[in-house]
């Protein structure tokens, strides 16, 4: 039997169709891609997509939503056989030569994780998102687009399934704290859609509130947030968003809500325990 090179996951909430084909096109012989539907169930079209691939997989976890807990569940369905892991979202579009992008650092030894770009496509316009130093000056990844090796994965215990958002930013801090080398790859690039106004309201909502509970979980306090002065500067200057002030509010509503409205302390929030390290 040849030894896995590559384990490639799709959490999907949405249709992963297309998403598997650009991927699938791009393994190797020795790589394997597992698609973990994660939103209520009935999307037996889409499994049989890969039914009869030898080199794909297709599970479920229903009963509890999040891309962290879905990419655990897809490292784990790999059984500890790959030795290096690649992450991509089923709504967004990888570039023809993404994979071996991304992965090239970790094959080569020069990277334990690596991250790559977003372009966002918005009508006949582009602009291409860098994971830049965040606010808390650590640098940042983007979860659709990240890869590791099957060491780091073993380190840093996979994802915090706990987060509904942020949970890559999470894992980018910990890598930091566990001193394992992270890459920025220019040439893993993924094509993002700006969602419309009222879904990009309601991510950024989740997104602020998340914030808090990042820094809670870091011991880190309020004064790490940003301001709304901040947060309006970033999002007319990143590209990121369809509607900068739409954005800016709706961060600054979630991250204010979750830490006044709480009263949270470093380290007092506990939504699920942590999970049990995974195999990669």
């Amino acid at each position: 039997m040849i030894p896995m090179r590559v384990g490639v996951v799709i959490p999907a909430a949405a249709c992963p169709c297309a998403q598997v084909e650009r991927v699938r096109c791009q393994l190797a012989a020795s790589d394997r891609l597992v698609v973990v539907w994660n939103a209520p169930p009935g999307r037996h079209d889409c499994a049989s997509l890969v039914a009869d691939d030898p080199s794909c997989s297709w599970v479920e976890t229903t009963t509890r939503l999040g891309s962290a807990l879905a990419r655990n569940v897809g490292v784990r369905t790999l059984g500890g056989a790959a030795r290096v892991l690649a992450f991509a979202d089923s709504d967004d579009r990888v570039t023809p030569s993404w994979l071996e992008s991304l992965i090239g650092p970790l094959l080569d030894g020069s990277a334990d994780v690596v991250g790559g770009v977003l372009r966002m496509q918005r009508a006949h316009q582009s602009t291409t998102i860098f994971p830049g130093v965040d606010y808390w000056h650590a640098q940042a990844l983007f979860g659709g687009n990240l890869g590791m090796t099957g060491n780091a994965w073993q380190i840093l215990s996979g994802f915090d399934s706990r987060f509904r958002c942020c949970e890559d930013t999470d894992l980018a801090w910990r890598a930091a704290e566990a001193e394992l080398r992270v890459e920025v790859v220019p040439a893993a690039v993924v094509e993002v859609d700006l969602p419309s106004i009222l879904v990009e309201f309601r991510q950024r909502l989740l997104w602020g509130r998340w914030a808090v509970h990042l820094l809670a979980e870091h011991g880190l306090g309020g004064t790490h947030l940003p301001s709304l002065r901040d947060l309006l500067a970033h999002k007319r200057s990143m590209g990121f968003c369809r509607r900068p002030c739409v954005a800016t509010i709706g961060q600054w509503v979630g991250q204010s809500s979750a830490w006044f409205g709480s009263g949270m302390q470093p380290g007092s929030w506990v939504l699920h325990q942590r999970e049990k390290p995974t195999t990669a």
